[in-house]
């Protein structure tokens, strides 16, 4: 398995999941995938049973068998997604031009693939710019084909899979797999810094921890999503090595009336004076619940990500 590219390029949501390596295809990386399939079928039967890891969306639902669009392409590769569609739909003939793009695509581990026959040496027409990009869509959301195929033939040994994963959510089948992913907020408090007009005995940064305490386990993966892009805390001290959430006040005379700020890419979270423990969880739910890629058009590694690929010839 490898880091999605959101996670590699550090842009976009899901900056920690993982997914199969595309270019994987040996007779010992299918039985090895094959085996995690069985894992996932071990699982599924026991619910004590837990697989420890954090995989795409995408992965789920392709076990599932439903239909994928652009968005499941966007929620790993935030970049990609948003080059095809500025040559789908805002690209003038000559910037297409100075493109010299062939029928060609990266796939998720930067290997490269061609989209029709002897497509490295076919010119991509300007007429013909969104048949190239369905085409590089489609074998984005085929790649790695051979491993799922493994995976699902494992995961037969064991339970029924057709069957079962017909009636069964891309959510659903993860919950029962690897079970609901949750963070110790003591563990977040360990690692957190203070920074503008914030110290950890305030009493709306106090608040703030009681929030956390009161959410449920998918509320504060949001909440993790919110400030940080990733789904998970770091496992050990050597993984969070200098990594620390860093809280500033937000400060306001109408604090009731703000919602609080983040910044995912250097960790980073703005938290008004709240007048109320009911003020301060509902303001929070709903930044966490409505503001999923709060920095991704503001940061300057975001705006960097997208102008390299929005301009740059393959």
């Amino acid at each position: 398995f490898i880091l999605t590219p959101n996670g590699r390029d550090n842009i976009g949501d899901n900056r920690s999941t993982y997914m199969p390596k595309p270019a994987l295809s040996g007779k010992v990386a299918m039985e090895r995938f094959a085996f995690f399939g069985m894992l996932m079928g071990f699982a599924l039967l026991q619910t004590e049973a837990m697989l420890d890891i954090e995989l795409a969306t995408l992965f789920w639902k392709r076990i599932c068998d439903i239909e994928l669009d652009e968005t499941d392409l966007a929620s790993i590769d935030e970049s990609v997604m948003h080059r095809l569609n500025y040559i789908r739909h805002f690209v003038t003939e000559e910037e297409f031009d100075s493109l010299y793009l062939s029928y060609e695509a990266n796939l998720s581990d930067e290997s490269v693939v061609e989209l029709v026959p002897e497509g490295s040496a076919t010119d991509v027409k300007f007429s013909d710019r969104s048949r190239y990009c369905d085409l590089w869509l489609a074998a984005r959301f085929a790649e790695g084909k051979r491993a799922l195929e493994a995976v699902k033939c494992g995961m037969s040994r064991l339970v029924p899979s057709h069957r079962l994963l017909s009636l069964m959510s891309e959510r659903e089948l993860q919950r029962l797999v690897c079970g609901e992913a949750d963070f110790d907020v003591a563990e977040l408090r360990k690692h957190t810094t203070y920074g503008v007009s914030a110290s950890p005995n305030d009493r709306h940064v106090m608040q703030l921890w009681q929030v956390l305490e009161a959410f449920s386990p998918e509320q504060r993966r949001l909440f993790l999503t919110f400030v940080w892009g990733r789904n998970r805390l770091p496992l050990t001290e050597r993984e969070w090595g200098e990594t620390r959430m860093k809280i500033h006040t937000l400060e306001s005379r109408r604090a009731d009336d703000q919602f609080p700020k983040s910044r995912t890419c250097f960790f980073s979270f703005e938290w008004p004076r709240y007048s109320s423990f009911e003020i301060a969880h509902g303001k929070l739910l709903y930044a966490i619940s409505n503001c999923r890629s709060i920095d991704n058009d503001n940061t300057g590694e975001g705006r960097a990500n997208r102008a390299r690929w929005a301009v740059a010839p393959d």
